[in-house]
């Protein structure tokens, strides 16, 4: 009886053994709450990640000036098309689909959306004919590059938003229109 129970004795003693090593080694794979938060990024890190942000939202800016700057660009190639040709051409109707996405592109970017305000609502009257929607297109998109100089990249410019609506609606009655 005394042999039997000295085996018995060691297979219990290695069995608490060996769950107490895996035990210790589960402790590392799943570390509690206490564990998560020695683990915080350090300030470096949080610095860079600031950096990182702040360099996104200066190039962000950058981009929707230039697009701003296309916008002038396209308009002046749709007025001297139109001055020549005296209506809107194919290529112009491109043109105004371009700068409708631009328009709309700065918009979004500016914070603003599109909530069906796209188009002439009751109190707004649309312009009478191609000519006074070019002249509006026209001094909207100006209006519209002005403001968007005058904002920087910390701030949100209502008018812009506004203005940019506009540009939308002309460039898309203008697109439309016969």
């Amino acid at each position: 009886m005394r042999f039997l129970s000295l085996p018995i004795f060691l297979l219990i003693l290695v069995s608490a053994g060996v769950a107490s090593a895996q035990s210790a080694e589960n402790e590392g794979m799943f570390p509690n709450d206490v564990d998560r938060v020695r683990t915080r990024p350090s300030n470096s890190i949080r610095e860079m990640v600031e950096k990182q942000r702040a360099a996104k939202r200066k190039k962000e800016h950058e981009e929707m000036l230039k697009r701003g700057e296309e916008a002038m660009e396209l308009i002046g190639q749709l007025n001297t098309s139109f001055e020549t040709a005296g209506g809107l051409t194919k290529d112009d109707r491109e043109k105004l689909d371009r700068l409708e996405k631009l328009a709309s592109k700065i918009r979004d970017d500016l914070g603003g959306d599109g909530d069906g305000d796209d188009r002439f609502t009751a109190e707004e009257t649309p312009p009478a004919d191609v000519r006074q929607g070019f002249i509006a297109l026209k001094e909207s998109t100006e209006k519209l590059v002005k403001e968007l100089k005058r904002t920087s990249r910390f701030t949100i410019s209502a008018a812009a938003i506004q203005t940019s609506n506009a540009v939308i609606k002309f460039a898309r009655f203008l697109r439309i229109a016969p």
